[in-house]
């Protein structure tokens, strides 16, 4: 929006930007302001159709100048802002003129025919083409054809007119022939449009203003200050000072009393700023500005967003880099905190860069997709040298696209009394996820079938998170966010080993053609980082807990021929599964790269810096086994899904796997590498599908949340309605807590003798 903001006071200001009601009077008067500002500087040519302010097309112009502008006549032959000479150029500018090749050139108009799958790529239209589609749902015309030409259109193909705004009296050169787009023949883009049009006879085409109202029934429930969408201002969930929390420093971008809500900032103090830096496009213009937004949400009332975007959207130019600074300094250890909020805080790579004080800096990159306004631990450092700690966030990221938002709140510095004594990292698969414990965190079971889908179902009662960590009386999950330990927890329900270190796949950059293709592709890494891209493996990381190999060696497709009966057998399909096991744990090349369990083991060593001489204690690596998923005692009988022989292959590839696993363990550590590996096959014989105590689910149909799946496809085992839930065959709760005593035995035994720092 356009206005004249220094005409308001700064109350003023604020309601505009945090309250919707005056927001909407506010851009009502705005645009009238345009409607007469056009009329006025042009005497009345400057219309569209007869320019009849009643019909919803003629206010085209209008809307185009309330986005980008209008110049004004007598500012032809004037400089612009940026030093730069108009000559002769004035009127509604380049940016937003359909011939602009930024948009599609076969574009519908927006919205067409209630088709709001366009709203999940809005940059394809012009402001005023989005407006005016999602405006075209409250007028109404006499047919459907007239309701699509609300925007100029091709006769008879529903197809924008490019063009339309593209004339020698612009500069802008229009095609010979066809709708190809037209050029704006000035080097400075000033092809600015002054000049009347019409693409129909409104007397008889043009919209008709719809009557709004509230039903009797629903007309007292509009209130002045809503709350549906209100929040704390002073979120619960920052730690207490007392022990060796000596302090905890919020960052925000300023305290003041809430418009909406009355939110009461009395609570807390700020200690720092937040501030902003725009990226700059080759003109020097600042496009990254109009994708920069506020909301009257989160923390203190107030928060920022932009729309996270990779290289290949434009991701230079629009990005925005906010930037909170503390007021003094820290000289210890402290560990950073981030709140996000429940609105526009959507990006599964949030990159966060930690400024620690002496010139260097650490990386965390964050999914804030949790839609629930909560503080999460980014992790602790170290502050030290001349400068102020900081901490940086971008919208510039692998996956971004345009569409989910990236949201800049508030932080919290937990200021410490020493280093914890446990830094730990859980990674790669379902197994550590905690797929089939249920209680997973939301951002990781989140809307199947949609953009921003992600089934990495990590769970609260996951093995990782029940595991009592040898000295301590608490588990890991009750500890995670005290002074003692630093938890982070990466693993990904379907994550293989191209999933740890792949920056960005094709499917992150395109829109979603068919979904088949999309989910086939976003299985185990979904538009999250790349597990050791996300840069939480540090000098400081005491143990790394793991599973890894079996989506690889392809389990699932195992067990689905197992279940059909389908090849299981002794013999040549227990030879191939022999083999692929020994080379998902040593050898597999995929395009030309590393993608072995061996070489994942050597990264993590190397991330963790446990081959520097000045580490002192070396991170523990631990590599856990996989249970049988079948669990058979002997002797081996049919059972539930299972036949005999698929038991008996099942059992004996869980053996493989397990003894191969030990010995490619065994193979690094005898070449320095602080890896070991913890069988629980021993613990969970007789507790599988075919035991009477099972441990381990069943084949279930049920959907077990919202990132499970909804649909049946081929190749899938399916139900009636779905397929077989990605819970199935995964430990249940009761399997976790002995996974959890499995490892815990493991880290107290005289091969690991974990302690921590």
């Amino acid at each position: 929006m356009r206005g004249d903001v220094s005409q308001w006071s700064p109350n003023t200001q604020k309601r505009v930007a945090l309250d919707y009601v005056t927001n909407i009077a506010a851009g009502m008067s705005t645009l009238a302001q345009k409607w007469n500002q056009i009329w006025t500087d042009t005497d009345g040519q400057a219309k569209v159709h007869d320019g009849d302010p009643a019909k919803i097309e003629n206010w085209y112009l209008a809307v185009w100048a309330y986005n980008s502008g209008w110049h004004a006549k007598a500012d032809a032959w004037k400089i612009d802002d940026n030093g730069t000479p108009n000559n002769g150029a004035w009127g509604v500018g380049w940016t937003n003129n359909p011939a602009n090749s930024t948009y599609r050139p076969d574009r519908r108009p927006f919205l067409d025919n209630n088709n709001y799958s366009d709203a999940a790529h809005p940059q394809d239209w012009p402001y005023q083409e989005k407006v005016l589609g999602w405006a075209y749902n409250y007028a109404w015309w006499t047919n459907e054809g007239y309701r699509t030409m609300i925007v100029p259109t091709i006769s008879n193909t529903g197809i924008v007119g490019n063009n339309a705004f593209c004339a020698p009296g612009s500069e802008c050169r229009p095609p010979a022939t066809g709708n190809g787009r037209g050029t704006c023949q000035r080097s400075d883009f000033k092809c600015w449009w002054h000049f009347s049009t019409a693409w129909k006879d409104c007397s008889s085409a043009c919209g008709h203003e719809a009557s709004l109202r509230y039903d009797s029934t629903w007309a007292s429930t509009e209130r002045a200050e809503p709350q549906d969408h209100l929040t704390p201002c002073h979120t619960p969930g920052l730690p207490y000072i007392s022990g060796d929390t000596k302090n905890v420093l919020i960052v925000d971008d300023g305290k003041q009393y809430a418009i909406r809500g009355n939110c009461n900032n009395n609570g807390w103090d700020n200690h720092g700023t937040l501030s902003f830096e725009f990226a700059q496009d080759s003109a020097g213009r600042v496009p990254a500005r109009a994708d920069f937004q506020q909301l009257g949400n989160g923390f203190g009332g107030h928060e920022w967003f932009a729309y996270s975007r990779a290289g290949s959207h434009n991701g230079d130019v629009m990005k925005v880099t906010g930037t909170w600074e503390l007021d003094q300094h820290i000289n210890g250890w402290a560990r950073v905190l981030v709140h996000i909020p429940k609105r526009r805080a959507e990006t599964q790579q949030a990159p966060y860069t930690v400024h620690i004080g002496d010139g260097s800096a650490e990386y965390r990159t964050l999914n804030q997709s949790r839609e629930v306004n909560e503080w999460y631990n980014l992790g602790v450092f170290e502050f030290k040298g001349p400068q102020k700690p900081k901490v940086s966030l971008t919208n510039r990221n692998d996956e971004g696209d345009g569409s989910a938002a990236v949201s800049w709140d508030a932080i919290a510095f937990q200021v410490l009394a020493r280093r914890p004594k446990h830094f730990v990292v859980a990674m790669v698969d379902s197994v550590t996820s905690g797929e089939g414990v249920g209680n997973y965190y939301p951002e990781t079971d989140f809307e199947y079938k949609t953009p921003r889908w992600n089934a990495c179902r990590r769970s609260r009662d996951a093995w990782i998170r029940q595991t009592v960590l040898p000295g301590e009386t608490q588990t890991i999950g009750q500890l995670a966010d005290s002074p003692k330990l630093d938890f982070t927890f990466i693993a990904c329900s379907g994550a293989a080993t191209r999933d740890l270190t792949v920056e960005q796949y094709a499917y992150m950059q395109n829109p979603i053609g068919t979904w088949s293709d999309y989910r086939d592709g976003a299985q185990g890494r979904f538009r999250e980082a790349a597990q050791l891209n996300g840069d939480f493996l540090t000098k400081n990381t005491t143990l790394v807990a793991l599973t890894l190999g079996a989506n690889d060696a392809d389990w699932d497709g195992v067990i689905l021929d197992c279940l059909l009966g389908i090849r299981c057998r002794p013999g040549d399909f227990g030879d191939d599964l022999r083999a692929d096991i020994l080379e998902t744990l040593n050898t597999r090349v995929t395009l030309g790269e590393q993608a072995n369990v061996a070489n994942i083991l050597k990264e993590i060593e190397y991330d963790a810096d446990n081959k520097s001489p000045s580490r002192g204690k070396k991170a523990k690596i631990v590599l856990m086994g996989y249970p049988d998923i079948a669990g058979a005692s002997p002797p081996l009988t049919l059972c539930g899904q299972f036949g005999i022989d698929a038991v008996g292959v099942l059992g004996r590839a869980s053996t493989f796997f397990a003894a191969e696993a030990r010995r490619t363990v065994e193979g690094l550590k005898n070449n320095g590498f602080e890896v070991s590996f913890a069988d629980p096959l021993p613990a969970f014989q007789g507790h599988g599908t075919c035991g009477t105590d099972r441990w381990v689910n069943d084949l279930m149909f049920g959907k077990t949340g919202p990132g499970d799946f909804t649909d049946v496809w081929t190749g899938c085992l399916g139900g009636s309605v779905r397929c077989a839930s990605r819970s199935s065959f995964h430990p249940t709760k009761r399997g976790a807590q002995e996974y959890a005593t499995v490892f815990g035995n493991h880290l107290r035994s005289s091969e690991v003798n974990y302690t921590g720092w």
